[in-house]
């Protein structure tokens, strides 16, 4: 029996639950309790794309499913191959080689589109440590198998999402309320003591608003928080001249004049 080549993973494969009880059949070869894995046997499809027309081949497939997942919702296995056409286990064995933990495999040559081996036979060894890489890999690349979307967007709810208001879901009907009401207080006293984080109070244009409904809310003393520390409304002591004009004028003095 000749030692054959290292672990060649072909592809992942993702059974539902209900397939996974007609394809799987009772091949007891190996069992690892944690986390659990498990070494089986099945028949496979091979799609010919020249003659349109499929096949059944048998590969020897290592899997694994979380503990207490009853519904086989976590369970996922990998092609388990070695060089030379070996593709039928027969027998699993535990060991260590070159101090790693190491499964050995003896594996045989089948027999066209049958599980029955040929003579030909092969000793494979597989690091359990690339083992565990390969299965938790396939974890991320189920179930759109290269790991992405389908790039189709789907709604998750029907209404619109937005950070000013909550729904509250209701029989039958879903009550949307505003997170805030800057807009009920109509002077700075009643906007700064209400002490709702979401309302300050916008100076220039006099009304009670979230920051960035005021125009110039980066500005000190444009939009007074009324959740603040410091918060206290601005009063103009006095004003000269005495008439002011409320847009901005900027007038530009040419050089030399």
């Amino acid at each position: 029996m000749p030692a054959a080549g290292p672990l060649l993973l072909l592809h992942t494969i993702c059974w539902w639950p209900l397939v996974l009880f007609l394809l799987l059949p009772p091949l007891p070869l190996f069992a690892r309790t944690n986390p659990p894995t498990f070494i089986s046997l099945h028949d496979s499809c091979l799609n010919h794309l020249d003659t349109l027309k499929t096949r059944a081949y048998h590969q020897t497939y290592i899997s694994r499913l979380c503990a207490g997942d009853p519904s086989f919702y976590s369970y996922v296995e990998v092609p388990l191959s070695c060089t030379g056409g070996y593709n039928l286990a027969q027998a699993v064995a535990m060991g260590t080689f070159l101090g790693k933990s190491t499964m050995f495999v003896a594996m045989a040559a089948g027999q066209a589109s049958t599980p029955a081996p040929t003579g030909r036979s092969a000793l494979c060894m597989y690091s359990m440590e690339k083992l565990d890489q390969a299965l938790e890999r396939a974890q991320f690349l189920c179930y759109t198998q290269e790991g992405k979307g389908d790039k189709e967007q789907e709604a998750y709810i029907a209404y619109e999402v937005s950070s000013k208001c909550l729904k509250l879901l209701q029989v039958p009907p879903v009550t949307r309320l505003p997170v805030a009401q800057c807009e009920r207080h109509s002077d700075c006293h009643s906007c700064l003591s209400v002490r709702d984080p979401y309302c300050g109070w916008c100076s220039l244009e006099g009304r009670c608003t979230w920051k960035l409904e005021c125009a110039r809310h980066s500005q000190p003393h444009h939009w007074l928080w009324s959740y603040g520390r410091d918060r206290q409304c601005v009063s103009i002591q006095s004003l000269d001249p005495a008439i002011q004009s409320r847009e901005e004028q900027t007038q530009e003095i040419p050089e030399g004049s």
